[in-house]
């Protein structure tokens, strides 16, 4: 017959053992040789591979090794009689999967004598993850904001010089991202190619540049860049976007993940700024995305300074010439905006007898004769000299 004595220890026993394992940390009792004598459910959920976990050491079943851990805190707390506690890492037959927090609580006999200790771990995986990946994008922040520091500073940028430019662009780019190629390209004044005007090597620190790309061969691309303006491909072979490089481009460079992002003018996609990974798949980061569209702005900005410096130039050299021709003209030369502006040599050596003038609108010439020679009245309009018109209204005289 059992007793009620053993049947309330019975009890106490399912009571305790259920307390244990309503608790969601993990817990070990270990004695003072660090042999674990009871765990919960969860240590055993955690550590299935090494059960039973009862009678083992510590180190062995939690730790894979042969020897204490250089740095136990159960032994620490045996050692000092006081709590100790530090992260270690949460070990399978694989390697680590993740972290612990553990604590160890010194349990002591009646006369002070440390002879056994409480274990709590608790899994911080997912917190020691979060805290990496905020680090990760702290760091990332930081680079890609001294990145566009060096950008705004440098001298080819403010210039326009969009050769030195794409250098300075590609180079400064792959740094900021840790990619392994980084590229500017240009599409040709039909939209038929795909021109590389600059590819910086990250590993060689190399810069090359001339390859190019057919277009025609790469339409879900190209309809992704002009309706998305960008493209990110984790995967560069799944992904329906990017496929169609796999044999032109993707396999001889070995490019597993990309971001690309499209360089506008005007509304009108004139260039992709892109980014490449190689040998394996690359994460995707929203802010990398952000960085590259700010990389393409800068791209287009550079274009734009460089049209409107060329357009500029050959301003200037168009007036050159026409300055050139105007003063060296046998004919006698006015120039009229609202009233007179200039004339030539030839029209300074005009006397004053009535000649005819043509009058035609504002913005065309006037064209006027003296004794059959022709006396030419150019107006100014805002993009230089006018050229001579052939048809003109009925004559005025002028005296």
């Amino acid at each position: 017959m059992v007793s009620w004595k053993d049947n309330y220890g019975f009890r106490a026993e399912q009571l305790l053992q259920a307390s244990f394992d309503a608790i969601q940390d993990g817990i070990s009792i270990l004695d003072s040789n660090l042999h674990i004598l009871r765990v919960n459910k969860v240590m055993e959920q955690l550590y299935s591979h090494a059960m039973p976990l009862v009678g083992k050491k510590c180190f062995e079943a939690y730790h894979l090794k042969d020897k204490v851990c250089d740095v136990c805190p159960s032994l620490e707390a045996i050692r000092s009689g006081e709590v100790c506690s530090r992260e270690a890492p949460l070990t399978q037959p694989g390697g680590q999967t993740g972290w612990l927090e553990l604590s160890a609580y010194p349990i002591s006999d009646d006369s002070g004598q440390v002879t056994a200790v409480v274990e709590i771990v608790r899994n911080i995986t997912e917190e020691k993850e979060r805290e990496s990946a905020a680090a990760e994008r702290a760091q990332r922040a930081l680079m890609q904001r001294t990145a566009l520091v060096k950008l705004t500073s440098e001298p080819a940028l403010l210039a326009g010089d969009l050769a030195k430019a794409a250098k300075a662009l590609t180079e400064i780019a792959s740094q900021a991202l840790e990619v392994e190629r980084t590229s500017l390209w240009l599409l040709s004044e039909d939209g038929s190619e795909l021109d590389c005007l600059d590819l910086y090597e990250l590993r060689k620190k190399e810069h090359s540049s001339g390859m190019v790309l057919q277009v025609v061969n790469y339409p879900s691309y190209f309809e992704a860049l002009n309706t998305e303006s960008r493209v990110y491909a984790d995967h560069t072979y799944e992904d329906p976007r990017t496929s169609e490089f796999a044999a032109t481009y993707l396999d001889p460079h070995n490019i597993q993940s990309m971001l690309d992002a499209g360089i506008f003018v005007e509304g009108k996609l004139v260039g992709v700024f892109s980014f490449e990974h190689v040998g394996e798949t690359r994460r995707r980061h929203v802010d990398d995305e952000s960085f590259a569209s700010t990389v393409a702005a800068s791209a287009a900005q550079v274009i734009e300074t460089a049209r409107r410096l060329e357009a500029e130039r050959a301003k200037a050299e168009s007036e050159k010439r026409y300055a050139i021709l105007f003063q060296s003209s046998a004919d006698p030369l006015f120039i009229m905006k609202e009233e007179f502006v200039d004339c030539n040599e030839e029209a300074c050596k005009t006397q004053g007898d009535g000649f005819f003038v043509y009058q035609v609108n504002l913005h065309e010439p006037i064209i006027t004769t003296q004794e059959n020679r022709p006396l030419v009245l150019l107006t100014c309009s805002s993009g230089g000299l006018s050229t001579l018109v052939e048809k003109y209204s009925s004559p005025v005289v002028m005296h």
